[in-house]
């Protein structure tokens, strides 16, 4: 696993296209703790995007 945000970042990047904002990998960080997570952010802004993290236990 990458060692900072950042690299998450291109890792994610590189494989899907996508590059997520530095708060949706930090939800995912706190979703693979076992934390309960709430998030307040626009639409279509990638709220969503931790979804199938938690979803397939990654």
């Amino acid at each position: 696993m990458p060692d900072n945000n950042e690299e998450v970042q291109r890792e994610v990047k590189e494989r899907t296209g996508t590059q997520p904002c530095i708060w949706q990998i930090e939800v995912v960080h706190m979703i693979l703790e076992g934390k309960d997570v709430i998030t307040i952010a626009a639409t279509s802004s990638g709220k969503s995007f931790p979804a199938p993290c938690d979803l397939n236990d990654c």
